[in-house]
C-alpha cells in the first residue's frame, strides 16, 4: 500500500511545475521520497524537524532511527536548502549533530493573546489531558 502511495506521489511530482518542496518531520518515507525527488530534478526543499532530532526523541526507538539516518536520513538533511527549526534549542541540537547547511528558527507564531483564557467545566476525573506545560517546556515558548 505505501509504495503505491509512493509512486502516485511521484507521479504527481513528475507532472507538476514545482519551484520548492517542503516537507514537515522526518523518518517518514515520504518525505525521504520528497527529497529524494528534489535532489534527483535539482528542486530545493525544505525539511522541518518538529523536534524529531532532539535527543530525547532520537533514544525513543533508538536502534531503528540509527538505522534510518544511516540510510536514508542524514543525507535528506545535508541536501535540504533549509532545516527548520522552531526554537534556538532545536537549532542548537540540530547543528550539534553536524549539520552545516541553512538551518532556520522560526517559530509556529501563534499569537496566544488572541485566545482568551475562558473557564471550562471539565471534570477533573473526565479523562481528558491536555499537556501544554510539557510542550512549553519542549519548545521553549515564551509566554
Amino acid at each position: 500500500m505505501i509504495k503505491i502511495l509512493d509512486e502516485v506521489l511521484l507521479k504527481y511530482l513528475d507532472d507538476a511545475n514545482i519551484d520548492i518542496l517542503h516537507g514537515h518531520g522526518i523518518w517518514d518515507l515520504t518525505i525521504h521520497y520528497m527529497a529524494k525527488w528534489g535532489r534527483k530534478r535539482k528542486v530545493r526543499y525544505i525539511i522541518s524537524t518538529r523536534g524529531m532530532l532532539e535527543p530525547w526523541a532520537l533514544n525513543f526507538k533508538k536502534w531503528k532511527k540509527k538505522v534510518a539516518y544511516n540510510v536514508y536520513q542524514k543525507r535528506d538533511l545535508q541536501y535540504a536548502s533549509c532545516v527548520h527549526a522552531t526554537a534556538c534549542k532545536e537549532t542548537r541540537n540540530i547543528v550539534n549533530l553536524g549539520f552545516k547547511n541553512n538551518i532556520a528558527t522560526i517559530s509556529n507564531g501563534i499569537d496566544i493573546t488572541s485566545f482568551p483564557i475562558k473557564e471550562t467545566n471539565i471534570e477533573k476525573d473526565s479523562g481528558n489531558s491536555f499537556f501544554f506545560p510539557e510542550f512549553i517546556l519542549l519548545k521553549e515558548l515564551k509566554i
